[in-house]
């Protein structure tokens, strides 16, 4: 992959946990995280800044 910027969050138990890459011509900053979801506000040349949510819900539907 060709990605400048990486941010990871380990998984719980058997989860493998989530990542978010970006390019350099980004600038993220991280807000929160957790074994489910990422926080982020993006900013990029000529674009507003924005807020951007990454998350993952578990297959389980017991556990969504």
């Amino acid at each position: 992959m060709n990605f400048d910027g990486l941010f990871t969050v380990k998984g719980e138990g058997n989860g493998g946990g989530i990542a978010m890459f970006w390019k350099r011509t980004d600038v993220i900053e991280i807000l929160s995280s957790s074994p489910n979801f990422v926080n982020a506000m993006v900013m990029s040349e000529g674009v507003p800044a924005y807020m951007l949510t990454g998350f993952y819900g578990y297959p389980n539907i017991t556990r969504k």
